[in-house]
């Protein structure tokens, strides 16, 4: 996330995939840093399930994390037409050498 905003700057806020990131860091954080030891004094005290029945609204921006898997299903069309560029790759590798091999021996035959 920050090597987008160090190479596009503020320009990377129009991508909807960049501001996802975005959201589910700052609720990451925010469930981290700040919720977190609210909790963990709420439970040394007595009166810890009416505070936590009215904060578990936030327990479920926690839940937007699994919703990065979404963008598993746009990285793997991008790989499925990785995998076809490389594939055709590998592929023609034979007849490239044969290439390779025909134009040195025609240098070779006309370098005498």
């Amino acid at each position: 996330l920050g090597s987008h905003f160090v190479a596009n700057g503020l320009d990377c806020l129009k991508s909807g995939w960049v501001i996802f990131d975005l959201l589910l860091v700052i609720t990451g954080a925010l469930s981290l840093y700040i919720l977190g030891p609210i909790f963990s004094n709420i439970e040394k005290d007595g009166n810890s399930i009416e505070v936590v029945k009215k904060m578990t609204g936030l327990f479920v921006m926690r839940t937007l994390r699994l919703f990065r898997i979404a963008r598993l299903l746009r990285l793997i069309v991008f790989f499925r037409t990785l995998y076809k560029l490389v594939h055709g790759l590998v592929d023609s590798v034979g007849t490239i050498l044969y290439a390779f091999v025909l134009i040195l021996l025609i240098l070779f035959i006309f370098s005498c």
